[in-house]
């Protein structure tokens, strides 16, 4: 699979969900396209087709090996901190977070190869507080983690995180799971059929 792949497969996902998905580019499944006054953007624009919040996603193949999903880090963190103005049909709108998706996104988690990582005390009260999801991956735990700290030390104002799935709560759920944090919390929100 190729990245214009990994992207057919979550759009497929998303809109089963309502969300609404955007590209950065003309492609073969004649996905709506969103504009930018950038060259170097992110490959989707996704919001719930009857709600205000934005997200803008940078999507990476996991079968392109940990550096490719690590590469991302770096772009995603740009293009937060980018004074960019994004067009849909047209019309401006705002990105309220920037999160980082893969094929693996519908599993919960990024790369491959992946475990779920025991919670420990300072997880199980996030957990009960609803701040982080049931269960975490390794790989993707320590990613998130480590972009979130690296968006303080930017002092990025958005939303940022991954963009992962319910199963993380829920064997029987895999309704897109948006994690991420702001400058003092993390927390998620999760895109069910209304």
């Amino acid at each position: 699979m190729n990245e214009d792949g990994v992207k057919h497969l979550l759009t497929s996902w998303l809109k089963t969900f309502d969300v609404e998905a955007y590209w950065e580019k003309k492609n073969k499944w004649n996905y709506p396209v969103f504009k930018s006054n950038t060259v170097s953007k992110p490959d989707l624009i996704i919001k719930k087709r009857y709600g205000s919040v934005v997200f803008a996603i940078e999507v990476k193949d996991a079968n392109g090996g940990d550096m490719n999903i690590l590469d991302s880090f770096t772009q995603i963190s740009k293009y937060a901190k980018a004074n960019t103005n994004y067009l849909i049909d047209g019309k401006d709108i705002k990105i309220n977070g920037f999160l980082v998706a893969t094929q693996n996104s519908l599993k919960g988690h990024l790369f491959n190869d992946e475990y779920i990582k025991p919670a420990d005390k300072g997880r199980l009260f996030a957990i009960n507080r609803r701040q982080v999801p049931a269960r975490e991956y390794d790989k993707t735990l320590n990613f998130i983690r480590l972009l979130w700290r690296n968006s303080k030390a930017m002092d990025i104002n958005v939303l940022i995180g991954a963009l992962l799935s319910n199963q993380l709560n829920n064997d029987n759920s895999i309704a897109p799971l948006l994690f991420f944090k702001t400058q003092k919390w993390s927390s998620y929100m999760v895109w069910d059929k209304l």
